[in-house]
């Protein structure tokens, strides 16, 4: 079983096609919403917290991992979402 950067653990003939990752401050077009996720980056980096994310793409499957850190070191919190391809067909 083969693991990616994001800590995913491909499962048996699944093959990673591409693996991306992202920290989480801009989250909208909006110029007063990238305004505001600037400050909140610098509010961030004093006081320690970061949000970093992975898009996983197989042949098989798409996972997002979110992983919340604290204290410039400390993981508080991760959540993983993923999406089989028969929940895209119609």
């Amino acid at each position: 079983m083969a693991t990616t950067k994001s800590g995913v653990a491909l499962a048996e003939n699944e093959n990673l096609v591409m693996e991306i990752e992202a920290e989480l401050w801009a989250t909208s077009s909006n110029p007063i919403a990238q305004a505001l996720g600037s400050i909140l980056r610098i509010l961030a980096l004093i006081f320690g917290f970061k949000a970093k994310s992975f898009l996983v793409i197989t042949d098989k499957r798409v996972i997002e991992v979110r992983t919340y850190i604290r204290c410039w070191c400390i993981t508080t919190g991760r959540e993983v979402k993923y999406v089989l391809p028969a929940a895209l067909r119609k």
